[in-house]
């Protein structure tokens, strides 16, 4: 009975025109405290983002961070919060961008800090930006020197790194290999044909 009432509601459909549930939701905003707007806004984020809607959960930290909160630290939770929705979505440059915003936010936000930056070095290893990973390794593991994620996460771009450079060794030599093939048959040809090549 009482999840019937607007004030109780677990649950909201997609659509609602009960006239006392939408007052309801534009009281829950209507704080002059910017601080508690934005923790409302967190909290209904992480609402959607326990029922794995990631695209509503980025809408709800977005309007926390629109609040403009003067903590700090909350401004980087919504930060981290959001960018983590970001990496389910495969929405990677938007991923970084955020927890680089994160950061600045609040350098000294551990628990923030390390998923901020185990979040980023997740999505630059997908975009192939090992430069960028391993500098966020480097900087992360400079705070936290014993986060065991930052040092698995620096392993293994360190590993794509020397996958990367011996690929593109191995195109270098064979490009090589077919320009030197090239030359041996040019020579061969202009031996048989018996013209000597010019001498540039």
């Amino acid at each position: 009975i009482l999840e019937s009432h607007p004030a109780f509601a677990t649950d909201i459909g997609e659509s609602s025109d009960d006239p006392a549930l939408a007052g309801l939701q534009a009281l829950k905003y209507e704080s002059e405290d910017p601080d508690a707007n934005a923790l409302s806004y967190k909290d209904e984020g992480n609402y959607h983002y326990k029922r794995k809607e990631f695209s509503k959960a980025i809408d709800s930290y977005s309007g926390g961070l629109r609040a403009k909160p003067k903590d700090m630290n909350l401004v980087a939770v919504l930060l981290t919060n959001r960018a983590i929705c970001h990496w389910y979505l495969k929405n990677y440059r938007s991923c970084i961008m955020d927890c680089k915003a994160a950061l600045v936010a609040d350098p000294q936000h551990q628990k923030a800090y390390v998923k901020v930056y185990t979040t980023a070095v997740e999505a630059c290893l997908a975009l192939d930006k090992i430069h960028d990973c391993l500098e966020l390794c480097e900087l992360g593991l400079t705070k936290f020197p014993g986060c065991q994620k930052l040092t698995e996460a620096r392993a293994k771009a360190r590993q794509k790194q020397n996958l990367s450079d011996q690929a593109e060794i191995a195109k270098i030599k064979a490009q090589r290999e077919e320009e030197n093939k090239q030359l041996t048959t040019l020579k061969l040809i202009t031996v048989a044909s018996g013209v000597c090549p010019r001498r540039g």
